[in-house]
């Protein structure tokens, strides 16, 4: 299957007037299969850039998520709250909460919203830890296991 990917937010930006960079990772995927975004960055960027780039999230059929890193997952409401509803495939420990301690003091680096209030928003959580087909062609890894403390 023939795939485009499209960078929507990066630490970067470059030859694009109005687009915003963040730290994070979205990336809009054309497939034979239809749209999704991998990821949503912050959120402050990934609506704004995808109308620069002349990108329709409207059209995307679902949303992938790689891990629950408020870098990979802070866009989900803004992206909830201009589509009104998706498929949102992600791993069953999506809501575990995550801090960082490194530095001087401890923060949270987990999903920045409920699930309770995602699904207000519209997400339709499709859980697995599972290499799976999520379309015919399209597959996502399922859990790459963490072999250290």
């Amino acid at each position: 299957m023939k795939v485009k990917a499209t960078v929507i937010c990066d630490n970067y930006v470059f030859n694009h007037p109005g687009a915003v960079a963040e730290h994070g990772l979205s990336i809009f995927l054309e497939t034979g299969a239809g749209n999704y975004l991998l990821d949503t960055g912050q959120g402050k960027g990934v609506v704004n850039n995808s109308l620069v780039l002349d990108l329709d999230l409207r059209t995307i059929k679902g949303i992938i998520l790689s891990h629950h890193h408020w870098d990979h997952t802070g866009g989900l409401w803004p992206v909830l709250d201009w589509i009104k509803s998706a498929d949102v495939h992600a791993h069953p420990d999506f809501f575990k909460e995550s801090y960082n301690s490194g530095g001087k003091r401890v923060r949270a680096i987990g999903v920045p919203y409920t699930r309770s209030f995602l699904e207000g928003k519209g997400a339709t959580f499709k859980f697995s830890a599972d290499f799976r087909q999520i379309e015919p062609g399209m597959w996502l890894t399922g859990e790459v296991p963490r072999r250290m403390d």
